[in-house]
């Protein structure tokens, strides 16, 4: 996954870590400054539960 992506994508990317530990990992790696974090307040719908037909 180069350039980075989704916590869900990345965590499916990688076996044998929590996404605990995963989380606070990123953080840390962020903190640090040697991961941009970006955190977005857009909501994502899933198209499924809103599907009429």
């Amino acid at each position: 996954m180069p350039g980075g992506g989704r916590f869900g994508d990345l965590e499916a990317e990688l076996d044998g870590i929590s996404g605990e530990v995963l989380t606070e990992t990123l953080r840390d790696l962020a903190r640090d400054g040697r991961v941009p974090r970006h955190v977005s307040a857009e909501v994502l719908v899933n198209r499924e539960a809103y599907d009429a037909r």
